[in-house]
């Protein structure tokens, strides 16, 4: 079975900040916002929400892959192959920018999508 070609590829996205300068800067405003409670300030906020699409946890994309070549002559051959990229239609996270508003080292937030072909060689 030396023709046949059989591939499952896994692409890893370990988990990310959005910003380091952003997330400074809300730790900041957090830790003024505390003083300010602390002071009994009537503009302090007692509970401020957390700083949105900040953290974003890791992610896997497995993708399989198959492919047959076949000689057809001594210098010709035939290849078929398919796949499906995505198998677990998973796309990441939601990230308000890039394609889809999908982190795009998810794949831009491109769903599971298969595809099939032949090349004849000569």
């Amino acid at each position: 079975m030396d023709d046949l070609l059989i591939r499952w590829r896994t692409n890893y996205v370990g988990a990310f900040k959005a910003s380091q300068e952003d997330e400074k800067d809300y730790l900041e405003y957090v830790a003024a916002n505390d003083e300010r409670c602390a002071a009994g300030d009537a503009g302090c906020i007692a509970n401020p929400e957390p700083l949105a699409y900040q953290d974003y946890g890791l992610f896997l994309k497995h993708s399989l892959s198959a492919s047959y070549t076949l000689a057809l002559t001594d210098k010709s051959d035939s290849r078929v192959f398919g796949g499906i990229n995505n198998v677990f239609d998973d796309k990441g996270a939601f990230y308000p920018s890039g394609r889809g508003n999908f982190y795009s080292g998810y794949g831009g937030g491109a769903g599971r999508y298969d595809y099939l072909g032949a090349q004849y060689s000569f």
